[in-house]
């Protein structure tokens, strides 16, 4: 959003003085947060070369500063760490329903933040180009097919779960319906979540998020 496509921006750094002076790393610093698990402060500290990207740049601004909309992205973010966060607990589980279980968990937050996301921005005045073409792209992806396949999948196989009993002492094991639609919500986060989850420059690093799920001294799964 904040890189107007085919921008050219600089590959030297303002200089550390020129910073301070303008209280650039001020703004960068705020911008970026305290963590900046996208590391966008070593990309802020990079001028812009053309004098429309800087408009295109002050325009999200503008809309951001409106609560509403501040509120709406600053969510979004914070669901989408929780996704990623999950996605990767579920790389990390051993057994195979455990696994499908954390794949169901990060899915199902990918799908409720575009969701709310899509809904919030609907009803906001947004005038920059960044964030009426997100709303677009997103009104574009909630009625696409694949997206509508992965929230129906989702929908039965949270359905067919409430319907499982688990014993003390044995992980829950998904019914043969459940396991099914499983499977192919395993298949789908690298392709799907990648379009909303992606910003326009390299994501590293996000914090910690305190997982959704905890697991009883019966070696049962809670949510």
């Amino acid at each position: 959003m904040l890189w107007q496509p085919r921008a050219e921006i600089a590959e030297v750094v303002v200089a550390e003085q020129v910073r301070v002076d303008l209280h650039l790393d001020r703004i960068i610093a705020a911008v970026a947060g305290d963590l900046d698990p996208y590391r966008l402060t070593e990309w802020l500290r990079r001028p812009l070369c053309d004098v429309e990207a800087v408009r295109y740049r002050q325009e999200v601004f503008a809309d951001l500063a409106s609560e509403a909309a501040y509120r709406a992205f600053d969510e979004f973010a914070i669901a989408l760490w929780r996704m990623r966060d999950l996605r990767e607990r579920a790389v990390a589980q051993r057994r195979p329903q455990q696994r499908a279980r954390w794949w169901l968990d990060a899915a199902a937050e990918y799908v409720r933040a575009v969701i709310r996301l899509h809904e919030e921005l609907t009803g906001l005045p947004l005038t920059s180009r960044a964030l009426t073409g997100w709303r677009a792209y997103l009104a574009e992806l909630v009625a696409g097919a694949a997206f509508t396949r992965l929230a129906a999948a989702l929908h039965d196989t949270e359905e067919a779960l409430r319907g499982v009993r688990s014993r003390c002492g044995s992980p829950t094991e998904p019914s043969r319906s459940a396991g099914t639609a499983v499977s192919r919500i395993i298949r789908t986060p690298s392709r799907t979540c990648s379009a909303a989850s992606s910003p326009p420059h390299p994501v590293h690093d996000r914090p910690r998020i305190a997982p959704t799920r905890t697991r009883s001294r019966c070696n049962c799964w809670t949510t």
